[in-house]
């Protein structure tokens, strides 16, 4: 996940970038949510106008396990709802913050927030039905991963 042209309000309510404090406030306050709801991840400071976040995987202790629906392998991976939830969460922090940013998943493919303005499920409807297997074996993004206790 990228985060990109952080810009915070100012006291005269105009836009600014972000000091090194701020951005590491930011950073922090991201953390420390997405693993409250009970995911792992890394955040990478990259410059004062973006930060990456990286290898967001669920907390096996506090979320348990997800299977493939494809290999059956179990995983720490997330499923459709559970990446619904971490974008919900980033928007929030943000929201919070009153921090405008470029958010964005999957090289730009999910676009998660645009200044202000936060997206959400309804805004990604048509890539959730999109096959991420194969012609062969066609299994798509909603349906790839599911909860350990869901699979029979």
């Amino acid at each position: 996940m990228k985060i990109t042209k952080i810009r915070v309000l100012s006291d005269n309510g105009k836009l600014k970038v972000p000091t090194k404090d701020q951005l590491s406030k930011i950073a922090w306050e991201l953390q420390k949510e997405i693993y409250s709801a009970g995911f792992e991840c890394r955040i990478y400071e990259e410059n004062p106008t973006r930060i990456d976040i990286a290898n967001i995987r669920i907390n096996p202790r506090r979320r348990g396990y997800n299977r493939s629906t494809w290999s059956g392998r179990r995983s720490r991976c997330l499923t459709w709802d559970e990446w619904v939830e971490v974008n919900g969460t980033v928007n929030g922090v943000l929201d919070e913050m009153q921090v405008s940013a470029n958010v964005t998943t999957l090289n730009g493919k999910f676009k998660i927030r645009q200044g202000f303005r936060s997206y959400n499920e309804d805004d990604w409807e048509e890539l959730k039905w999109e096959n991420v297997g194969s012609v062969m074996n066609p299994i798509t993004r909603e349906e790839i991963y599911v909860k350990d206790e869901e699979v029979s």
